[in-house]
């Protein structure tokens, strides 16, 4: 997975800020899927989430919050506010 999942996390990344957060809850799920541990990617998700938090659904939260523990990401401040959700 290395390579490829690299490259697509990079191109994830110049797009994120952009995208809706079932997007972010999906791409952070998949990558957990995979067991990729992308910290670049995983902090951008982190903060992406954080400026949307107010728009993500329970799906979304639910999803978001099982990737990155599936992973062993600490992202505190977005765990809080998904927990807040």
């Amino acid at each position: 997975h290395g390579p490829c999942m690299s490259a697509i996390a990079a191109q994830a990344m110049r797009t994120l800020s952009e995208w809706l957060p079932q997007n972010l809850a999906n791409t952070s799920w998949a990558f957990a899927q995979l067991l990729e541990r992308d910290v670049p990617l995983f902090d951008a998700i982190a903060a992406a989430a954080l400026d949307k938090i107010h728009e993500f659904g329970m799906q979304s939260i639910s999803n978001t919050a099982l990737a990155f523990a599936k992973v062993f990401f600490q992202a505190e401040p977005l765990m809080y506010a998904l927990s807040e959700g």
